[in-house]
């Protein structure tokens, strides 16, 4: 029985690693979220900006440039 089980769970992680190099894969493609994403304009989050909400006597900067 054991014989078995190994031989089915061989069978099934060479199955799933097969399908997993699929070259013809959907990585190259974005989706329509993604592309939302891209095309929307962050310029807004340029420049220096200091965190409001640290603790006491700490402080906390970002610099964002493009």
């Amino acid at each position: 029985m054991k014989r078995h089980l190994g031989i089915i769970v061989l069978i099934t992680i060479s199955t799933l690693f097969f399908n997993s190099c699929d070259e013809n894969n959907n990585r190259g493609t974005k989706t329509k979220v993604e592309e939302k994403i891209s095309n929307e304009n962050f310029d807004w989050l340029l420049g220096d900006w200091k965190r409001n909400n640290e603790e006491d006597g700490k402080e906390t900067f970002e610099v964002w440039t493009k």
